[in-house]
């Protein structure tokens, strides 16, 4: 009895979900698959094949082994329209993203695979949330976090086959990050929980897990201190079942405890949790260490201790080039020393902040220096500056607004713009 349509279609999902939850892809009944669909001609099966190998080859950064194939698939898709051409364009986009670091021609790839999909008047939207993903993805590379956002809400709303559903787990993933960087927090629990949802329901564990430390930062940072316990102890339940807890992702959550001690004012349980990560190798791990031992000495008033932890901070953030977490600890020492009046050495560091921040246009980073100002100048008891920084603050705060919150608003009418796009 020869195979069906859909028996085909049950084996091409079982390679492809195969390699996108496992990550294990059998390539020889990929390929023998791939040369039953060209012998039935049937082009729209056989580019899924062929697009789940190239789309293997390319995450895999093996692009010698990629390119081969690709070009086999190009040949097929020149002759044709409809969704072979649409995937190469596709393909074309992401080697170019991934392959060749050039952004702007996988923009390019995008915008005619978007375009060729309208004009095809194809129906399957998997093949559009692919086209959706790039986008985001391409856009938030360069920094345009804006229409990465709304890309990633587009790939959002496209109908995928329930077996391929998961894939919304990473989408989810990438608005929680965006709402983060402009810290909507509340808008990036909220996807970071649905992210996570999804990871538990396909099994994705390490990613679920992963997530769990987003989740958890949150919570704290929310004041939400019940609910990041306990998606804390879940966290570290999984990492020491599976022997996973010198990963990067078991670490951070133990960082995450101490600061939930920190947080209950338990500082010598907190300092449990903390102190065993400076004598780990990764350098972020080990700043945040410093920095978390710095917040508790504050807090128990021993300011020379929490400066020494400062400093060792700053100098780990400025051997790896993070000038943003620089920024973020001389903010914490201005603040540390007006605290405890020491008006001096805070002018010292809100000084060394400007320097630092006379080249960049963080807003974020602006808000934070304006306000240590205005406690610095208040507690001079300065109130002409302390008004002009003031008057600073509050305008900031409005452009900040205006350019992020439409983002967050063009979430709620992005329904009615894809109804609109067909």
């Amino acid at each position: 009895m020869k195979p069906t349509n859909q028996d085909y279609i049950k084996r091409l999902t079982k390679l492809h979900l195969n390699y996108e939850i496992k990550s294990k892809i059998d390539i020889e009944s990929l390929l023998n698959l791939s040369s039953e669909l060209l012998k039935k001609n049937d082009m729209y099966l056989y580019s899924w094949a062929m697009y789940i190998l190239c789309e293997y080859y390319l995450k895999s950064r093996n692009h010698n082994a990629y390119l081969p194939y690709f070009a086999e698939f190009q040949k097929v898709a020149d002759n044709r329209q409809g969704y072979p051409a649409v995937y190469c364009l596709i393909l074309d986009a992401l080697y170019s993203m991934h392959g060749k670091r050039d952004i702007d021609t996988c923009l390019e790839n995008a915008e005619k695979a978007l375009l060729l999909y309208r004009e095809s008047k194809l129906t399957d939207q998997f093949c559009l949330f692919q086209i959706y993903y790039v986008f985001g993805m391409a856009y938030n590379i360069i920094g345009d976090f804006e229409n990465a956002y709304r890309n990633f809400i587009f790939a959002l709303q496209c109908k995928l086959h329930k077996p391929f559903i998961f894939m919304k787990g990473s989408i989810y993933d990438n608005l929680g990050n965006l709402e983060l960087r402009f810290e909507y927090h509340r808008a990036a629990l909220n996807h970071f929980q649905k992210s996570a949802e999804i990871f538990k329901k396909y099994s994705l564990d390490y990613e679920y897990h992963g997530t769990l430390n987003q989740i958890a930062a949150l919570q704290l940072k929310l004041n939400l201190f019940d609910k990041a316990l306990v998606t804390l102890q879940e966290a570290q339940e999984y990492f020491t079942k599976n022997k996973l807890e010198h990963t990067y992702e078991a670490l951070l959550a133990q960082s995450l405890f101490g600061i939930y001690y920190i947080e209950k004012a338990d500082y010598e349980k907190a300092k449990e949790h903390i102190l065993p990560l400076l004598k780990e190798q990764n350098p972020f791990l080990i700043s945040n260490a410093h920095r978390d031992l710095a917040h508790i000495y504050t807090k128990m008033n021993e300011i020379d201790k929490a400066y020494k932890h400062y400093l060792e901070a700053v100098e780990l953030d400025n051997k790896g080039q993070y000038i943003y977490g620089v920024i973020d600890i001389y903010i914490c020492i201005a603040k540390m020393f007006i605290e405890s009046k020491n008006y001096e050495k805070a002018k010292e560091y809100i000084d060394k902040t400007e320097t630092i921040m006379a080249d960049l246009d963080s807003m974020r980073f602006k808000l934070r220096l304006y306000e240590t100002q205005i406690g610095y100048y208040k507690g001079l008891e300065n109130y002409k500056e302390t008004v002009h920084y003031f008057e600073l603050y509050t305008e900031t705060l409005k452009k900040t607004h205006t350019n992020t919150l439409q983002t967050i608003v063009e979430h709620h009418e992005i329904k009615s713009q894809i109804a609109l796009s067909y």
